[in-house]
């Protein structure tokens, strides 16, 4: 490989490095077939470019094949991808994912939060009752005492457990209205109730 004048001038910038790599990295698999492990060089040796980033440990697995060990927070074909999940941020059982320039946390049924670090509220704390998916495919509103499930069209029952067996949308297949009468009487009733309970502790 031939080194120019501008290799010359910008040889110790790692940007310009990283970006001479990508393009002769595309220019060499043009011609050559690609494996799905590593990217082709042209070198006698798969680490004679120095392709791992940030530490990684290149070992050939063929005369034009490379695998890189990556280490610390480091991932990727060249170890250059930061692992946002590297520290284990999620706690009390949540699992990490790595997405663009951060990470999310997948959070067990009690738990909330950008790491998972708050339990969801006791409900005689007279705060918010919704938990994940205690409506299964319906919305939760919460009420002072209680909370009540919103169905979509397909669905049924307190939790909208319940399915519409000839259900098709568009039709009037819907909870009829004597059971969306009951639905709200009990959630009023139980406002009313706390309501009251309030009402004669302030007295």
């Amino acid at each position: 490989m031939e080194i120019s004048a501008i290799d010359r001038d910008f040889e110790d910038d790692d940007e310009y490095r990283q970006l001479k790599r990508f393009f002769w990295h595309k220019k060499t698999t043009t011609r050559e077939p690609k494996t799905t492990e590593s990217p082709w060089y042209p070198s006698s040796g798969a680490c004679a470019s120095s392709p791992c980033e940030h530490g990684g440990i290149c070992t050939s697995r063929e005369e034009k094949i490379f695998e890189c060990k990556c280490v610390g927070p480091w991932r990727g074909i060249y170890c250059g991808i930061a692992d946002a999940c590297y520290r284990s941020p999620c706690q009390n059982g949540g699992s990490c994912l790595n997405v663009i320039d951060d990470y999310w946390c997948k959070c067990p049924t009690d738990y909330n939060g950008k790491n998972c670090e708050s339990k969801f509220s006791n409900p005689d704390n007279g705060e918010n009752h919704c938990r994940p998916s205690i409506c299964n495919t319906g919305r939760c509103v919460s009420l002072k005492t209680g909370y009540y499930c919103r169905c979509p069209d397909d669905r049924y029952g307190d939790h909208c457990e319940k399915r519409l067996n000839n259900y098709k949308r568009g039709s009037s297949g819907r909870q009829s209205f004597d059971e969306l009468l009951e639905q709200f009487k009990r959630a009023m009733r139980d406002e009313i109730l706390t309501d009251d309970d309030d009402n004669d502790n302030d007295a």
